[in-house]
């Protein structure tokens, strides 16, 4: 009597576990081809624009001549005699971004450090959060924050023209819109290097200084290199967001025009 309950039990243990093994399978299988939707849809999506943009773009660039379109400096769409020169808006792209990538790695190199080794522990979490905080803040937010403060600053204080629109405001925006990613990453870089190197050069007596920007700093060099990666990616979608704020002007910065 024994033996056939536990034999009913064991029968129905089992019965228990193939249908839980029947339900994970089907939900995997379920997740498995949501997944792979995503993934060919993404594909399609991808291959959908860049057709677009070949079959709509490659005869109007044809039409205009490579030559022209690439390296013109005139871009008068709505002149008597039309003309499409995007050397200008690529220059001074390469400005900005040359700029921004200087004004954000100084000011987010030296923040991380100083929430590494310089700033209270208290302090370290919500600074960093507050931080984090600006890459939820939308790119029109940035531009207007640009518009009303750093445009009419630039142009009362700065501006030898009276002109707050150009470069360096495009520049200061969005170089305070890629600070959380360098801020976040080189806090990580240096967080990952041992804290036995900081203290040995305590012991020999190095300044907490020279301990952090000597030793600690060179020794975070390998772990920098996502900082690039992050920076492309960031720069690549936010900077055409923000060529309003260079009044949108399809000229070369005189620098290269007297080149």
């Amino acid at each position: 009597m024994q033996a056939t309950r536990l034999s009913r039990l064991g029968q129905a243990f089992q019965s228990n576990m193939k249908n839980l093994y029947g339900f994970i399978n089907a939900r995997e299988k379920v997740m498995r081809g949501v997944f792979l939707f995503s993934a060919i849809f993404s594909i399609l999506a991808l291959a959908t624009i860049t057709i677009f943009l070949l079959v709509s773009g490659v005869p109007f660039i044809a039409k205009t001549g490579f030559a022209k379109f690439l390296f013109g400096s005139d871009w008068a769409p709505l002149a008597d005699t039309p003309s499409y020169g995007i050397f200008p808006m690529i220059v001074a792209s390469l400005y900005v971004t040359a700029l921004s990538v200087i004004i954000g790695i100084g000011i987010g190199l030296l923040t991380a450090i100083a929430l590494y080794k310089f700033c209270p522990k208290k302090l370290v979490a919500p600074i960093r959060q507050m931080i984090n905080l600006l890459a939820g803040i939308p790119s029109v937010i940035f531009g207007l924050f640009g518009m009303t403060i750093i445009v009419p600053f630039i142009r009362d204080y700065v501006s030898p023209t009276g002109v707050g629109y150009g470069i360096l405001s495009a520049a200061l925006v969005l170089g305070i819109m890629i600070l959380p990613t360098i801020v976040s990453v080189s806090l990580d870089s240096l967080n990952s290097v041992s804290n036995t190197y900081y203290e040995g050069a305590l012991a020999l007596g190095a300044t907490k200084e020279q301990a952090t920007f000597k030793i600690m700093l060179p020794a975070a060099k390998a772990a920098f290199s996502p900082v690039s990666f992050s920076l492309s990616d960031e720069l690549s979608v936010k900077r055409w967001r923000l060529l309003w704020l260079s009044a949108e002007a399809p000229k070369c910065p005189k620098v290269c025009s007297k080149a």
